[in-house]
Formats: structure tokens, sequence, C-alpha cells
């Protein structure tokens, strides 16, 4: 793949667009489209394993991750709820 197909599915995966639907959208194979991401993933995790170090923070906020963790029982979140649940843990 050149450059601005790499760029084109990576685009498409980072808007949300799911495997499948980059295919279709960029005309790429599922499996070229599999290991892009995996090489994607390795060197931005080689990036950030050299470069991202020593960081104290006091607060980290985040969003769609926590559909992935549990299924959230409140129809709010309240950053003081997050921050004591998981501080106990």
């Amino acid at each position: 793949l050149d450059t601005k197909q790499r760029a084109q599915i990576l685009g498409c995966l980072v808007e949300g667009n799911s495997i499948r639907a980059t295919c279709r959208m960029t005309g790429a194979a599922k499996g070229t489209v599999i290991k892009l991401l995996a090489d994607v993933g390795a060197a931005c995790k080689t990036y950030h394993d050299q470069n991202v170090f020593m960081i104290e923070s006091k607060r980290v906020q985040v969003h769609e991750i926590w559909s992935f963790c549990e299924p959230v029982a409140y129809d709010a979140w309240d950053d003081s709820h997050m921050l004591e649940k998981y501080k106990e843990d």
C-alpha cells in the first residue's frame, strides 16, 4: 500500500468505522486492514514506550473506554464517583 492508501484506511478506523466498513469504503482486503492496524499499533507502542514516561497525573479523564470496562448503571457518571470507585481497586 502506498502512503495515501494507508492514511485513508487509518483515517476510516480512527473515525470509528469497523474493519469491514473500512474494507468496503477503501477497497482494501480485510487481512490488509488488520495487518496495517497491527503494524501501526506496534509502532505506536514503541513510540509511546520510548517517549512517554515519568508523568505524574492528578486526574485522568476517559470516555468511551468505560463502555468496554463495565456497563454504566447510572444515568450520568459523576467524576467523584468514578475516582472513589477506582481508588478502592
